[in-house]
């Protein structure tokens, strides 16, 4: 349903295959995203319900994937894979901001980045969150350029906690 961020997310993240059980929980309210559903073990928040119509485009929301057998190791490689790769069919990323952070006994590798598809330009912001025996990636995308939404993803990672 989700194919396009799906696309981006198994790209990046070059997942097991295993079907993963959701070990997380954050607060939404920050964003004010509603839970939209699971697809190829892809939580899905927006802000509003999709129509069926929309929903191969990227949009504004959030996408969690837990990533269970992700190491720390392999999640920095993954971030440097993405930036040495910047073009993937019509869509280019650009303007890439890597910071690993810590907060609540857990460490994250972000990725700020601008995603463009079509001329048109798009905010993100990636972390793969690690636990003691569970991690996650986390995906904020803001399909209107305008930046209203990039503390907000910060704010809602560090809300995260890891089951």
């Amino acid at each position: 349903m989700y194919k396009r961020l799906v696309l981006l997310t198994v790209v990046l993240l070059l997942c097991t295959g295993v079907k993963a059980q959701r070990n997380f929980i954050f607060n939404t309210d920050i964003t004010g995203f509603k839970y939209e559903g699971f697809s190829g073990n892809t939580y899905v928040y927006t802000a509003n319900r999709l129509p069926k119509e929309d929903a191969k485009r990227i949009f504004t929301g959030i996408t969690i994937i837990p990533t269970p057998n992700l190491t720390w190791e392999q999640a920095q490689e993954r971030l440097q894979q993405m930036i040495k790769m910047p073009v993937q069919g019509n869509i280019t990323y650009s303007n890439f901001k890597k910071e690993d952070i810590s907060f609540n006994d857990y460490k994250a590798a972000t990725l700020q980045f601008t995603m463009t598809e079509g001329g048109k330009p798009m905010q993100g912001y990636m972390a793969l969150l690690f636990g003691n025996n569970t991690s996650v990636m986390f995906l904020g995308m803001d399909t209107e350029n305008k930046g209203r939404y990039l503390e907000k993803f910060k704010a809602s990672l560090k809300t995260m906690k890891l089951k």
